[in-house]
């Protein structure tokens, strides 16, 4: 086996859009950008993004926490680990270098998933130096959201199970109890517009059990504060 390093590999993290269109009659009425959040006198076809998501909609979806930082990817072919950024074009400083080729060692990597699997783990880069540092580190952690092997994503609890293995926290750790109560995705985005998250950068989330969309993508939506939040005295 070789040595953990940064390394260009294919495997990169879906992109995930706001499960609502934009409120026009909000923004005309504060001059201020939102999305709509779902009520009595509007139509699911009309503010949801999608025919799929209006109509997982009033199903239950779970959600985590959303943190802002940079994204991080971890990757075990069998042979090697390999890690980089959002993208493959990713710089980074010798302090970050240090700390993932120490956290994401081949032997762990070998001992927990054998050599017949490709593992791939995605993760926020939070520090002292990286966005506003919303968690108040002294030095770089990567802060474990997602698992992907060979294809297929895992539960929450098996995500948990993996950044255990590695001593790693993830978004579980960063939310009240480790898990939000499941509930509806029309609830968590009337959730998020009153400011029950306001202390966060907004939450992700995804139907209870794993759903895909017809052209085999994955169903998850992100709710953040910035696009549902409601000032006091709005709608």
């Amino acid at each position: 086996m070789g040595k953990t390093m940064q390394g260009a590999f294919d495997m990169a993290y879906h992109h995930i859009d706001a499960p609502t269109v934009q409120d026009n009659e909000w923004g005309k009425e504060h001059k201020s950008r939102r999305l709509c959040i779902p009520n009595a006198t509007n139509s699911n076809l009309e503010i949801y993004r999608s025919k799929l998501i209006a109509y997982l909609s009033d199903n239950l979806w779970s959600y985590t926490r959303k943190i802002d930082g940079a994204n991080l990817r971890v990757q075990w072919n069998g042979e090697q680990a390999l890690w980089n950024g959002k993208s493959n074009n990713f710089c980074c400083g010798s302090q970050l270098t240090e700390y993932m080729n120490k956290t994401f060692i081949e032997e762990i990597f070998e001992e927990k998933f054998g050599r017949d699997k490709i593992v791939t783990l995605f993760g926020e880069h939070m520090g002292p130096k990286v966005q506003g540092n919303e968690l108040g580190l002294e030095k770089d952690e990567f802060i474990l959201y997602d698992v992907n092997i060979d294809g297929t994503w895992l539960e929450e609890e098996d995500v948990i199970e993996i950044a255990k293995y590695f001593g790693l926290r993830t978004v579980h750790d960063l939310m009240e109890g480790g898990f939000g109560q499941p509930a509806s995705l029309a609830f968590l985005i009337e959730r998020v517009g009153r400011g029950d998250f306001k202390n966060w950068e907004g939450i992700v989330a995804t139907p209870l059990a794993e759903c895909r969309d017809q052209k085999g993508g994955r169903v998850i939506v992100k709710i953040k504060n910035k696009d549902y939040l409601r000032e006091e005295g709005g709608k």
